[in-house]
Protein backbone atom coordinates (compact mmCIF):
# COMPACT_ATOMS: atom_id res chain seq x y z
CA UNK A 1 0.00 0.00 0.00
CA UNK A 2 1.17 3.31 -1.11
CA UNK A 3 2.62 5.47 2.49
CA UNK A 4 0.56 8.36 2.68
CA UNK A 5 1.86 12.11 4.72
CA UNK A 6 -0.48 10.55 7.54
CA UNK A 7 -3.77 8.40 8.52
CA UNK A 8 -5.88 10.18 7.49
CA UNK A 9 -4.30 12.67 4.86
CA UNK A 10 -6.72 13.21 2.09
CA UNK A 11 -6.23 14.92 -1.39
CA UNK A 12 -3.85 15.92 -3.88
CA UNK A 13 -1.26 16.84 -1.38
CA UNK A 14 -1.70 13.34 0.73
CA UNK A 15 1.35 11.72 -0.95
CA UNK A 16 3.53 13.85 0.47
CA UNK A 17 6.46 11.90 2.76
CA UNK A 18 7.70 15.41 3.96
CA UNK A 19 11.15 14.69 6.62
CA UNK A 20 10.03 10.84 6.52
CA UNK A 21 13.34 8.71 7.23
CA UNK A 22 15.63 12.15 7.79
CA UNK A 23 17.10 13.89 10.56
CA UNK A 24 15.23 14.69 13.42
CA UNK A 25 15.44 18.87 14.02
CA UNK A 26 14.88 20.57 17.24
CA UNK A 27 14.04 24.37 17.58
CA UNK A 28 14.89 25.14 20.62
CA UNK A 29 14.44 28.92 21.19
CA UNK A 30 12.38 31.44 20.09
CA UNK A 31 14.88 33.67 17.53
CA UNK A 32 14.13 34.81 14.53
CA UNK A 33 17.09 33.33 13.31
CA UNK A 34 20.81 31.87 14.01
CA UNK A 35 21.03 27.75 14.97
CA UNK A 36 18.35 26.16 17.03
CA UNK A 37 15.47 28.63 15.56
CA UNK A 38 12.76 27.74 13.36
CA UNK A 39 14.48 29.72 10.22
CA UNK A 40 17.45 27.63 10.43
CA UNK A 41 15.28 24.45 10.72
CA UNK A 42 13.31 25.34 7.56
CA UNK A 43 15.21 27.67 5.94
CA UNK A 44 19.33 26.72 6.26
CA UNK A 45 18.60 23.23 6.04
CA UNK A 46 17.62 21.44 2.85
CA UNK A 47 18.02 17.64 3.51
CA UNK A 48 15.15 14.92 4.38
CA UNK A 49 14.37 16.14 7.99
CA UNK A 50 11.63 16.05 11.06
CA UNK A 51 11.36 19.75 12.55
CA UNK A 52 9.79 19.52 16.16
CA UNK A 53 10.26 21.81 18.96
CA UNK A 54 11.80 21.40 22.40
CA UNK A 55 10.40 25.30 23.63
CA UNK A 56 6.91 26.49 23.04
CA UNK A 57 6.07 30.62 23.08
CA UNK A 58 5.75 32.93 20.05
CA UNK A 59 8.33 33.16 17.25
CA UNK A 60 8.58 37.14 16.10
CA UNK A 61 9.93 37.15 12.56
CA UNK A 62 11.55 40.31 10.99
CA UNK A 63 11.08 38.60 7.00
CA UNK A 64 9.37 35.55 5.55
CA UNK A 65 10.99 32.09 6.12
CA UNK A 66 11.50 29.99 3.22
CA UNK A 67 10.92 26.83 3.29
CA UNK A 68 12.97 24.25 1.68
CA UNK A 69 11.52 20.97 0.50
CA UNK A 70 11.64 17.70 2.09
CA UNK A 71 10.48 18.66 5.97
CA UNK A 72 7.97 17.52 8.10
CA UNK A 73 7.07 20.30 10.71
CA UNK A 74 5.72 19.56 13.66
CA UNK A 75 4.05 22.40 15.68
CA UNK A 76 2.19 20.15 17.95
CA UNK A 77 5.14 19.53 19.50
CA UNK A 78 6.13 22.23 21.01
CA UNK A 79 5.25 22.19 24.96
CA UNK A 80 2.11 24.83 25.13
CA UNK A 81 2.06 25.19 21.69
CA UNK A 82 3.94 27.33 18.87
CA UNK A 83 3.04 30.54 17.45
CA UNK A 84 4.47 32.84 14.30
CA UNK A 85 3.69 36.34 14.20
CA UNK A 86 5.47 39.33 12.53
CA UNK A 87 5.81 37.91 8.65
CA UNK A 88 4.46 34.34 6.55
CA UNK A 89 6.20 30.93 5.99
CA UNK A 90 6.33 30.09 2.54
CA UNK A 91 7.12 26.99 1.12
CA UNK A 92 9.19 27.50 -2.10
CA UNK A 93 10.23 23.59 -2.34
CA UNK A 94 8.32 20.34 -2.93
CA UNK A 95 7.19 17.01 -0.43
CA UNK A 96 6.14 19.15 2.34
CA UNK A 97 4.16 18.51 5.64
CA UNK A 98 2.97 21.33 8.21
CA UNK A 99 0.86 20.30 10.87
CA UNK A 100 -0.14 22.27 14.23
CA UNK A 101 0.89 25.25 14.04
CA UNK A 102 -0.49 28.98 15.02
CA UNK A 103 0.32 31.48 12.46
CA UNK A 104 -0.73 34.92 13.40
CA UNK A 105 1.39 37.71 11.18
CA UNK A 106 -0.83 40.29 12.90
CA UNK A 107 -0.30 44.34 12.52
CA UNK A 108 3.03 45.09 14.59
CA UNK A 109 5.32 47.54 13.19
CA UNK A 110 7.88 45.16 12.81
CA UNK A 111 8.09 42.51 10.49
CA UNK A 112 7.49 41.67 7.07
CA UNK A 113 5.52 44.35 4.34
CA UNK A 114 2.24 44.15 4.80
CA UNK A 115 1.48 43.65 1.26
CA UNK A 116 3.03 40.40 1.70
CA UNK A 117 2.68 39.50 5.14
CA UNK A 118 0.43 36.54 4.58
CA UNK A 119 -0.01 33.51 7.01
CA UNK A 120 1.18 30.65 4.97
CA UNK A 121 1.67 30.40 1.12
CA UNK A 122 2.92 27.70 -1.49
CA UNK A 123 4.76 28.17 -4.36
CA UNK A 124 7.16 30.40 -6.20
CA UNK A 125 7.87 31.82 -9.68
CA UNK A 126 10.23 29.70 -11.44
CA UNK A 127 10.53 27.09 -9.20
CA UNK A 128 8.41 23.31 -9.23
CA UNK A 129 6.52 23.52 -5.89
CA UNK A 130 4.68 19.90 -5.55
CA UNK A 131 3.59 16.95 -3.02
CA UNK A 132 2.58 19.57 -0.01
CA UNK A 133 -0.31 18.99 2.44
CA UNK A 134 -1.25 21.88 5.50
CA UNK A 135 -3.10 20.42 8.08
CA UNK A 136 -4.72 21.06 11.65
CA UNK A 137 -3.22 24.68 11.41
CA UNK A 138 -4.47 27.90 13.01
CA UNK A 139 -4.26 30.78 10.79
CA UNK A 140 -5.32 34.15 11.19
CA UNK A 141 -4.74 38.03 11.28
CA UNK A 142 -2.73 38.32 8.39
CA UNK A 143 -2.92 41.71 6.65
CA UNK A 144 -2.57 40.23 3.16
CA UNK A 145 -3.94 36.82 2.67
CA UNK A 146 -4.14 34.15 5.02
CA UNK A 147 -3.56 31.31 2.99
CA UNK A 148 -2.20 31.56 -0.94
CA UNK A 149 -0.92 29.09 -3.45
CA UNK A 150 0.72 31.14 -5.67
CA UNK A 151 3.56 30.44 -8.44
CA UNK A 152 1.73 27.64 -10.40
CA UNK A 153 2.10 24.72 -7.62
CA UNK A 154 0.16 21.61 -7.65
CA UNK A 155 -0.79 18.87 -5.69
CA UNK A 156 -1.42 20.49 -2.53
CA UNK A 157 -3.82 19.94 0.12
CA UNK A 158 -5.44 22.25 2.70
CA UNK A 159 -7.42 20.49 5.46
CA UNK A 160 -9.11 20.92 8.92
CA UNK A 161 -7.29 24.10 9.33
CA UNK A 162 -8.67 27.52 11.14
CA UNK A 163 -8.63 30.28 8.49
CA UNK A 164 -9.78 33.20 10.43
CA UNK A 165 -10.14 37.07 10.70
CA UNK A 166 -8.05 38.30 8.46
CA UNK A 167 -7.25 41.85 8.97
CA UNK A 168 -9.77 44.60 7.35
CA UNK A 169 -8.46 48.22 7.79
CA UNK A 170 -5.10 47.57 8.35
CA UNK A 171 -1.75 48.43 7.02
CA UNK A 172 -2.37 47.35 2.97
CA UNK A 173 -1.66 49.70 0.76
CA UNK A 174 -4.79 48.84 -1.20
CA UNK A 175 -6.54 49.39 1.64
CA UNK A 176 -9.60 47.00 2.97
CA UNK A 177 -8.12 43.75 2.54
CA UNK A 178 -9.18 40.63 4.99
CA UNK A 179 -8.61 37.87 2.91
CA UNK A 180 -9.08 34.14 3.18
CA UNK A 181 -7.60 32.03 0.65
CA UNK A 182 -6.06 32.73 -2.82
CA UNK A 183 -6.09 30.05 -5.71
CA UNK A 184 -4.33 31.64 -8.26
CA UNK A 185 -1.48 31.50 -10.88
CA UNK A 186 -1.78 28.60 -12.65
CA UNK A 187 -2.19 26.36 -9.42
CA UNK A 188 -3.18 23.11 -10.34
CA UNK A 189 -4.76 19.75 -8.65
CA UNK A 190 -5.59 21.58 -5.37
CA UNK A 191 -8.02 19.74 -2.68
CA UNK A 192 -9.41 22.17 -0.22
CA UNK A 193 -11.35 19.73 2.19
CA UNK A 194 -12.91 20.23 6.25
CA UNK A 195 -11.59 23.58 6.57
CA UNK A 196 -13.40 26.54 8.87
CA UNK A 197 -13.48 29.91 6.96
CA UNK A 198 -14.21 32.24 9.84
CA UNK A 199 -14.93 36.43 9.57
CA UNK A 200 -12.90 37.02 6.18
CA UNK A 201 -13.91 39.48 4.01
CA UNK A 202 -13.13 38.19 1.12
CA UNK A 203 -11.86 35.01 -0.69
CA UNK A 204 -12.91 32.04 1.18
CA UNK A 205 -11.78 30.81 -0.65
CA UNK A 206 -11.15 32.63 -4.41
CA UNK A 207 -9.98 30.38 -7.47
CA UNK A 208 -8.72 32.67 -10.45
CA UNK A 209 -5.98 32.99 -13.27
CA UNK A 210 -6.34 29.47 -15.21
CA UNK A 211 -5.85 27.45 -12.03
CA UNK A 212 -7.19 24.14 -12.68
CA UNK A 213 -8.59 21.02 -10.78
CA UNK A 214 -9.60 22.56 -7.43
CA UNK A 215 -11.44 20.61 -4.88
CA UNK A 216 -13.37 22.37 -2.60
CA UNK A 217 -15.21 19.80 -0.15
CA UNK A 218 -17.00 19.96 3.51
CA UNK A 219 -15.44 23.31 4.13
CA UNK A 220 -17.83 25.64 6.40
CA UNK A 221 -17.44 29.51 5.84
CA UNK A 222 -18.77 31.88 8.08
CA UNK A 223 -19.92 35.43 8.07
CA UNK A 224 -18.33 36.00 5.01
CA UNK A 225 -18.47 39.47 4.04
CA UNK A 226 -18.36 40.43 0.81
CA UNK A 227 -17.57 37.06 -0.88
CA UNK A 228 -17.25 33.45 0.35
CA UNK A 229 -16.62 30.91 -2.76
CA UNK A 230 -15.58 32.98 -6.01
CA UNK A 231 -14.54 30.96 -8.94
CA UNK A 232 -13.34 32.75 -11.79
CA UNK A 233 -12.59 30.44 -14.81
CA UNK A 234 -10.83 27.25 -14.42
CA UNK A 235 -12.01 23.62 -13.14
CA UNK A 236 -13.14 22.80 -10.12
CA UNK A 237 -15.39 20.31 -7.46
CA UNK A 238 -17.76 22.25 -4.67
CA UNK A 239 -19.09 19.46 -2.76
CA UNK A 240 -20.91 19.19 0.72
CA UNK A 241 -20.24 22.82 1.96
CA UNK A 242 -21.56 24.95 4.14
CA UNK A 243 -22.24 28.66 3.85
CA UNK A 244 -23.40 30.41 7.41
CA UNK A 245 -23.94 34.23 6.20
CA UNK A 246 -22.65 36.53 9.70
CA UNK A 247 -23.76 40.06 10.30
CA UNK A 248 -21.08 41.19 7.67
CA UNK A 249 -22.12 39.32 5.12
CA UNK A 250 -23.67 41.36 2.00
CA UNK A 251 -26.53 38.90 0.96
CA UNK A 252 -25.12 37.77 -1.95
CA UNK A 253 -24.75 34.38 -2.81
CA UNK A 254 -22.12 32.56 -1.47
CA UNK A 255 -21.03 30.59 -4.22
CA UNK A 256 -20.49 32.48 -7.06
CA UNK A 257 -19.25 31.05 -10.41
CA UNK A 258 -18.15 33.93 -13.29
CA UNK A 259 -16.32 33.30 -16.63
CA UNK A 260 -12.70 33.70 -16.35
CA UNK A 261 -9.80 31.73 -17.77
CA UNK A 262 -9.19 27.93 -18.04
CA UNK A 263 -11.64 25.14 -18.85
CA UNK A 264 -14.74 26.26 -16.72
CA UNK A 265 -16.23 23.35 -15.88
CA UNK A 266 -17.65 23.03 -12.57
CA UNK A 267 -19.44 20.20 -10.49
CA UNK A 268 -21.54 21.62 -7.57
CA UNK A 269 -23.39 19.13 -5.34
CA UNK A 270 -25.05 18.92 -1.88
CA UNK A 271 -24.15 22.29 -0.40
CA UNK A 272 -25.94 24.44 1.92
CA UNK A 273 -25.67 27.66 -0.10
CA UNK A 274 -27.23 29.13 -2.91
CA UNK A 275 -25.19 30.10 -6.29
CA UNK A 276 -24.86 32.44 -8.53
CA UNK A 277 -22.56 33.92 -11.43
CA UNK A 278 -22.58 34.12 -15.01
CA UNK A 279 -20.66 31.01 -15.65
CA UNK A 280 -23.65 28.39 -13.82
CA UNK A 281 -24.32 27.36 -17.54
CA UNK A 282 -21.03 25.49 -17.23
CA UNK A 283 -22.18 23.25 -14.50
CA UNK A 284 -21.92 19.79 -15.17
CA UNK A 285 -23.93 16.75 -13.95
CA UNK A 286 -20.97 14.61 -12.63
CA UNK A 287 -17.39 15.14 -11.95
CA UNK A 288 -15.15 17.33 -14.98
CA UNK A 289 -11.46 15.88 -13.72
CA UNK A 290 -10.12 12.52 -12.11
CA UNK A 291 -11.34 13.35 -8.34
CA UNK A 292 -8.72 12.63 -5.88
CA UNK A 293 -11.35 12.95 -2.93
CA UNK A 294 -13.77 10.53 -2.38
CA UNK A 295 -14.32 10.60 1.33
CA UNK A 296 -17.13 12.92 1.59
CA UNK A 297 -19.07 14.07 4.10
CA UNK A 298 -23.15 14.76 4.10
CA UNK A 299 -23.49 18.73 4.00
CA UNK A 300 -26.52 17.76 7.06
CA UNK A 301 -23.21 16.41 9.56
CA UNK A 302 -20.69 19.32 7.96
CA UNK A 303 -21.13 21.72 10.50
CA UNK A 304 -20.85 19.43 13.71
CA UNK A 305 -17.73 18.10 12.01
CA UNK A 306 -15.63 21.02 11.23
CA UNK A 307 -15.95 22.74 14.43
CA UNK A 308 -15.68 19.68 16.12
CA UNK A 309 -12.22 19.33 14.52
CA UNK A 310 -10.54 22.35 12.34
CA UNK A 311 -7.56 23.60 13.81
CA UNK A 312 -5.18 23.01 16.18
CA UNK A 313 -6.14 20.44 18.50
CA UNK A 314 -3.86 19.01 20.71
CA UNK A 315 -4.91 15.95 23.43
CA UNK A 316 -8.28 17.22 22.98
CA UNK A 317 -7.72 21.13 23.94
CA UNK A 318 -8.09 23.92 21.55
CA UNK A 319 -5.80 27.75 22.24
CA UNK A 320 -7.68 30.24 23.94
CA UNK A 321 -7.81 32.09 20.53
CA UNK A 322 -9.09 29.03 18.58
CA UNK A 323 -11.65 28.48 21.35
CA UNK A 324 -13.10 32.05 20.90
CA UNK A 325 -13.18 32.01 17.03
CA UNK A 326 -14.92 28.85 17.25
CA UNK A 327 -17.24 30.32 19.84
CA UNK A 328 -18.26 32.90 17.78
CA UNK A 329 -19.85 30.12 14.86
CA UNK A 330 -21.66 28.26 17.05
CA UNK A 331 -23.25 31.22 18.86
CA UNK A 332 -23.30 33.56 15.36
CA UNK A 333 -21.68 36.77 16.44
CA UNK A 334 -18.51 36.76 14.71
CA UNK A 335 -17.41 39.69 12.90
CA UNK A 336 -14.41 40.96 11.02
CA UNK A 337 -11.86 43.10 12.61
CA UNK A 338 -9.14 45.73 11.51
CA UNK A 339 -6.74 44.63 14.42
CA UNK A 340 -6.11 41.69 16.62
CA UNK A 341 -5.85 44.19 19.57
CA UNK A 342 -9.96 43.94 19.12
CA UNK A 343 -10.65 40.39 19.87
CA UNK A 344 -7.68 40.28 23.03
CA UNK A 345 -4.41 40.02 21.27
CA UNK A 346 -1.43 37.42 21.78
CA UNK A 347 -3.08 35.17 24.61
CA UNK A 348 -1.45 32.17 22.99
CA UNK A 349 1.80 33.83 24.21
CA UNK A 350 3.64 31.04 26.80
CA UNK A 351 6.74 30.88 28.94
CA UNK A 352 9.40 29.00 27.22
CA UNK A 353 9.74 25.54 29.15
CA UNK A 354 11.77 22.59 27.45
CA UNK A 355 10.11 18.71 28.12
CA UNK A 356 12.26 15.64 29.26
CA UNK A 357 13.72 14.09 26.62
CA UNK A 358 16.81 12.13 27.40
CA UNK A 359 18.58 10.60 24.62
CA UNK A 360 17.70 13.59 22.35
CA UNK A 361 15.95 11.74 19.78
CA UNK A 362 13.00 14.10 19.58
CA UNK A 363 10.53 11.87 21.76
CA UNK A 364 9.81 12.57 25.13
CA UNK A 365 10.59 9.86 27.87
CA UNK A 366 6.73 9.84 28.52
CA UNK A 367 5.92 9.20 25.13
CA UNK A 368 8.31 6.28 24.49
CA UNK A 369 7.42 4.05 27.53
CA UNK A 370 3.72 4.28 25.48
CA UNK A 371 5.10 3.33 22.58
CA UNK A 372 7.29 0.43 24.06
CA UNK A 373 10.66 1.61 22.82
CA UNK A 374 14.03 3.39 25.12
CA UNK A 375 13.54 6.40 26.07
CA UNK A 376 17.78 6.25 26.82
CA UNK A 377 18.77 5.11 23.21
CA UNK A 378 18.03 7.28 20.52
CA UNK A 379 15.76 4.69 18.16
CA UNK A 380 13.23 7.19 16.91
CA UNK A 381 14.25 6.01 13.45
CA UNK A 382 13.00 2.44 14.73
CA UNK A 383 9.42 0.90 14.53
CA UNK A 384 8.53 -0.34 17.99
CA UNK A 385 4.92 -1.47 17.08
CA UNK A 386 5.38 -2.46 13.60
CA UNK A 387 3.18 -0.57 12.05
CA UNK A 388 5.47 0.35 9.36
CA UNK A 389 5.85 4.19 10.73
CA UNK A 390 8.75 5.09 12.25
CA UNK A 391 8.33 6.04 16.11
CA UNK A 392 8.90 9.55 15.55
CA UNK A 393 5.87 10.02 13.08
CA UNK A 394 4.07 7.43 15.91
CA UNK A 395 4.70 10.49 18.16
CA UNK A 396 3.73 13.38 16.25
CA UNK A 397 1.06 12.20 14.73
CA UNK A 398 -0.84 10.75 17.61
CA UNK A 399 -0.19 13.90 19.18
CA UNK A 400 -3.22 15.24 16.57
CA UNK A 401 -4.55 11.98 15.42
CA UNK A 402 -4.04 9.11 17.77
CA UNK A 403 -3.94 9.75 21.66
CA UNK A 404 -5.37 13.03 20.83
CA UNK A 405 -9.49 13.69 21.37
CA UNK A 406 -11.11 15.86 19.64
CA UNK A 407 -13.87 17.72 21.55
CA UNK A 408 -16.98 16.72 22.10
CA UNK A 409 -19.15 17.25 19.24
CA UNK A 410 -21.31 20.05 19.49
CA UNK A 411 -24.35 18.71 18.53
CA UNK A 412 -25.25 21.35 16.32
CA UNK A 413 -29.50 21.37 16.66
CA UNK A 414 -31.35 20.39 13.61
CA UNK A 415 -32.41 23.78 14.05
CA UNK A 416 -29.47 25.75 13.25
CA UNK A 417 -29.00 23.94 10.27
CA UNK A 418 -32.38 24.57 9.16
CA UNK A 419 -31.73 28.35 9.58
CA UNK A 420 -28.82 28.26 7.71
CA UNK A 421 -30.66 26.56 4.69
CA UNK A 422 -33.31 29.09 5.03
CA UNK A 423 -31.41 31.94 5.05
CA UNK A 424 -29.03 30.61 1.88
CA UNK A 425 -31.68 30.14 -0.32
CA UNK A 426 -31.95 26.42 0.47
CA UNK A 427 -29.62 23.05 -0.05
CA UNK A 428 -27.98 21.55 -3.41
CA UNK A 429 -26.66 23.19 -6.03
CA UNK A 430 -28.91 26.23 -6.82
CA UNK A 431 -30.92 27.16 -3.44
CA UNK A 432 -33.46 25.21 -3.84
CA UNK A 433 -34.05 21.31 -2.94
CA UNK A 434 -35.58 20.31 -5.69
CA UNK A 435 -34.07 19.13 -8.78
CA UNK A 436 -35.92 18.52 -12.09
CA UNK A 437 -39.16 16.27 -11.37
CA UNK A 438 -37.88 14.61 -8.24
CA UNK A 439 -36.38 15.37 -4.63
CA UNK A 440 -34.13 14.76 -2.38
CA UNK A 441 -34.30 11.96 0.14
CA UNK A 442 -32.89 9.54 1.92
CA UNK A 443 -33.38 5.54 2.58
CA UNK A 444 -31.98 3.89 6.43
CA UNK A 445 -29.91 1.36 5.79
CA UNK A 446 -32.18 -0.60 8.73
CA UNK A 447 -35.02 -0.14 6.88
CA UNK A 448 -33.74 -2.67 4.29
CA UNK A 449 -35.21 -6.07 4.65
CA UNK A 450 -32.62 -8.63 5.31
CA UNK A 451 -31.78 -11.25 3.28
CA UNK A 452 -29.29 -13.10 5.21
CA UNK A 453 -26.42 -11.87 7.40
CA UNK A 454 -27.15 -8.86 8.66
CA UNK A 455 -28.78 -7.00 11.51
CA UNK A 456 -29.58 -4.06 13.30
CA UNK A 457 -27.41 -2.23 15.62
CA UNK A 458 -27.50 0.47 17.56
CA UNK A 459 -24.73 3.27 16.82
CA UNK A 460 -24.87 6.72 18.20
CA UNK A 461 -22.17 8.16 15.12
CA UNK A 462 -25.39 6.69 12.69
CA UNK A 463 -28.05 9.10 11.21
CA UNK A 464 -30.93 7.61 12.59
CA UNK A 465 -28.90 6.13 15.47
CA UNK A 466 -28.91 2.43 13.74
CA UNK A 467 -26.94 0.91 11.24
CA UNK A 468 -26.75 -2.32 9.02
CA UNK A 469 -24.26 -4.52 10.51
CA UNK A 470 -22.87 -7.46 9.10
CA UNK A 471 -19.58 -9.47 10.03
CA UNK A 472 -19.47 -12.50 7.24
CA UNK A 473 -21.32 -12.38 4.29
CA UNK A 474 -24.47 -10.90 4.01
CA UNK A 475 -27.39 -9.52 1.82
CA UNK A 476 -30.61 -6.83 2.06
CA UNK A 477 -32.89 -5.41 -0.08
CA UNK A 478 -35.43 -2.47 -0.54
CA UNK A 479 -37.95 -1.54 -3.28
CA UNK A 480 -37.48 2.08 -5.00
CA UNK A 481 -40.73 3.47 -4.17
CA UNK A 482 -39.21 7.82 -4.80
CA UNK A 483 -40.46 9.41 -8.08
CA UNK A 484 -38.51 7.96 -11.20
CA UNK A 485 -35.46 9.80 -12.45
CA UNK A 486 -32.06 10.05 -12.51
CA UNK A 487 -30.11 9.87 -8.90
CA UNK A 488 -26.70 9.72 -7.40
CA UNK A 489 -26.48 7.30 -4.39
CA UNK A 490 -24.74 8.17 -2.00
CA UNK A 491 -23.72 5.44 0.08
CA UNK A 492 -23.05 6.47 3.84
CA UNK A 493 -21.24 3.80 6.09
CA UNK A 494 -18.18 3.15 8.35
CA UNK A 495 -15.04 2.62 7.03
CA UNK A 496 -12.59 2.12 9.99
CA UNK A 497 -8.87 1.38 10.04
CA UNK A 498 -8.29 -2.11 11.37
CA UNK A 499 -9.49 -4.11 8.52
CA UNK A 500 -11.20 -4.38 5.03
CA UNK A 501 -14.82 -5.27 4.21
CA UNK A 502 -16.71 -5.02 0.85
CA UNK A 503 -19.99 -4.03 -0.73
CA UNK A 504 -21.51 -4.05 -3.74
CA UNK A 505 -24.83 -2.18 -5.23
CA UNK A 506 -27.01 -4.06 -6.91
CA UNK A 507 -30.38 -2.57 -9.11
CA UNK A 508 -32.68 -5.46 -10.48
CA UNK A 509 -29.69 -8.04 -10.82
CA UNK A 510 -27.34 -6.00 -12.11
CA UNK A 511 -24.38 -4.73 -10.15
CA UNK A 512 -23.51 -0.88 -9.90
CA UNK A 513 -20.71 -0.34 -8.62
CA UNK A 514 -18.38 -2.36 -5.55
CA UNK A 515 -15.98 -1.09 -3.81
CA UNK A 516 -13.65 -2.06 -0.50
CA UNK A 517 -13.61 -0.39 2.56
CA UNK A 518 -10.16 0.28 3.05
CA UNK A 519 -9.68 4.31 3.47
CA UNK A 520 -7.45 6.01 6.40
CA UNK A 521 -9.69 8.10 8.21
CA UNK A 522 -7.57 8.21 11.18
CA UNK A 523 -9.43 5.78 13.35
CA UNK A 524 -10.28 2.27 13.97
CA UNK A 525 -13.66 2.98 15.76
CA UNK A 526 -17.52 3.41 13.79
CA UNK A 527 -17.69 7.11 14.94
CA UNK A 528 -18.15 10.45 13.20
CA UNK A 529 -14.45 10.03 12.10
CA UNK A 530 -14.95 7.09 9.93
CA UNK A 531 -18.43 7.95 8.84
CA UNK A 532 -18.02 8.35 5.02
CA UNK A 533 -19.83 8.48 1.87
CA UNK A 534 -19.33 6.64 -1.60
CA UNK A 535 -21.35 8.56 -4.20
CA UNK A 536 -22.65 5.96 -7.43
CA UNK A 537 -23.38 8.76 -10.46
CA UNK A 538 -25.95 9.08 -12.58
CA UNK A 539 -28.21 6.02 -11.83
CA UNK A 540 -31.70 5.89 -13.66
CA UNK A 541 -34.25 4.10 -11.33
CA UNK A 542 -38.08 3.75 -11.72
CA UNK A 543 -40.61 3.21 -8.67
CA UNK A 544 -40.79 -0.41 -8.23
CA UNK A 545 -37.40 -1.20 -9.35
CA UNK A 546 -35.17 -3.40 -6.42
CA UNK A 547 -32.02 -2.52 -4.70
CA UNK A 548 -30.07 -5.14 -3.07
CA UNK A 549 -26.78 -4.79 -1.03
CA UNK A 550 -24.25 -7.38 -0.82
CA UNK A 551 -21.44 -7.14 1.15
CA UNK A 552 -19.00 -9.23 3.63
CA UNK A 553 -17.64 -7.87 6.57
CA UNK A 554 -13.65 -8.17 7.81
CA UNK A 555 -14.94 -10.32 11.07
CA UNK A 556 -14.82 -8.97 14.58
CA UNK A 557 -11.66 -6.38 13.00
CA UNK A 558 -14.24 -4.38 10.56
CA UNK A 559 -17.59 -5.27 10.03
CA UNK A 560 -19.57 -4.26 7.57
CA UNK A 561 -21.68 -1.32 9.28
CA UNK A 562 -24.08 0.69 6.40
CA UNK A 563 -25.78 3.61 8.12
CA UNK A 564 -28.47 5.14 4.60
CA UNK A 565 -28.43 6.38 0.93
CA UNK A 566 -28.66 9.17 -0.27
CA UNK A 567 -30.64 9.82 -3.54
CA UNK A 568 -29.75 12.80 -5.06
CA UNK A 569 -31.20 13.55 -8.48
CA UNK A 570 -28.27 14.05 -10.71
CA UNK A 571 -30.27 16.62 -13.31
CA UNK A 572 -29.33 19.55 -11.30
CA UNK A 573 -31.12 22.92 -13.11
CA UNK A 574 -29.96 26.44 -11.69
CA UNK A 575 -32.35 29.33 -12.36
Amino acid sequence: MKKIAFEGAQGFGAGATGGRGGDIVKVTNLKDSGEGSLRWALEDLDDPRIVVFAVGGQIDLKEEIRINGDVTLAGQTAPGGITVSGARLRVIESNVIIRGMNLRPGDSNDGQKAENRDGISVGKNGRTVEDVIIDSNSISWAIDENTSTWGSPNNVTWSNNLIAEALQDSRHPKGDHSMGMLIGDGSENISIIGNLFASNDQRNAVVKDGSEHIEYINNVVYNYGRQALEVAGGSLHAIGNVMIAGDDSNGRAAIRLNTGDGRQAFYVSDNLSAVSGDATNKIKSSYVFDPSTKEIIPSEDVLDWVVSHAGVIIDGKRSKIDQRIIDTVVDDDGRIIDSQKEVGGYLDQVAMKTIKDSDDDGIPDAYEKLIGSDANRADSDKDADGNGLANIEDYINALLDGSAKAPSSYAISSDFVEEIISASGGSGTNGSSSRGDADSFVIEAEDFKIEKGFATAKLSAASEGKVLRAHHDAEASTTFDGKSGTYDIGVQYFDETDGVSYLEVHLNGKMLDAWHWNANLGSALANMKTRTTHVIDDIEIEAGDEIVLIGTGARSTEPLRIDALHFTPSDTLLN
